[in-house]
């Protein structure tokens, strides 16, 4: 499946929250922003992005206390999508948001994966503002066409990157020391999947 026929299908998913689990959007709201109102500590753009970066986890990531299931879960079970949107829908709730490195920049954009220490090349006009050595956020998916980058994305740039670092190893040791298995960082952000935002707002209380 191709980009833009996933956002197509990603899109119908959205919708269909809306329409169908209004009182797990409210929850899944408190849950992604730890019960804390972002318009208090975000503004313009960053609320905005703040804004796309929550939808693409509520659909993605979060499972309901009320139902015990995620959201793409309850899609499929009520709309009986293809057999092709199945796979594609799948394959989003299996993949996690990660930490990504700017390393080579040209007609593609090399990015390193900081939890998985893999490389991926990306085509996405978006990343060609960016400058190597700069970090970001994002949900990256590959249905078979090559990898492209949802929706989501937490800038960080290169000034916050120590910082980034730092907190992120801190809430990852905090979790490892914890598990009963021996546990990764890719372990830590597919099971705390809020984790890349809570970053992201620790940097927006730095710039404050």
């Amino acid at each position: 499946m191709k980009k833009d026929a996933w956002e197509t299908l990603f899109h119908s998913v959205i919708e269909y929250i809306r329409l169908n689990h209004e009182r797990e959007i409210d929850e899944a709201y408190d849950y992604f922003w730890e019960e804390e109102d972002p318009e208090e500590f975000i503004g313009g753009t960053a609320l905005a992005i703040g804004f796309h970066n929550f939808e693409d986890w509520m659909a993605s990531d979060f499972t309901s206390r009320q139902t015990g299931k995620a959201f793409i879960d309850s899609y499929i079970e009520s709309q009986k999508p293809s057999d092709e949107n199945k796979v594609a829908l799948n394959k989003t709730k299996d993949s996690f948001i990660s930490l990504y490195e700017v390393k080579t920049i040209g007609n593609s954009v090399t990015l390193h994966n900081i939890a998985t220490d893999e490389d991926i090349s990306i085509d996405d006009e978006r990343l060609k503002a960016l400058s190597v050595g700069d970090m970001f956020g994002a949900r990256v998916l590959d249905l078979g066409h090559g990898p492209f980058l949802t929706k989501a994305i937490y800038p960080f740039g290169n000034k916050y990157k120590e910082h980034v670092m730092k907190h992120l190893d801190a809430m990852y040791n905090r979790y490892a020391k914890h598990c009963k298995d021996k546990a990764c960082m890719e372990d830590f952000l597919r099971q705390e999947t809020y984790t890349i935002n809570t970053v992201w707002v620790t940097c927006l209380y730095k710039a404050k």
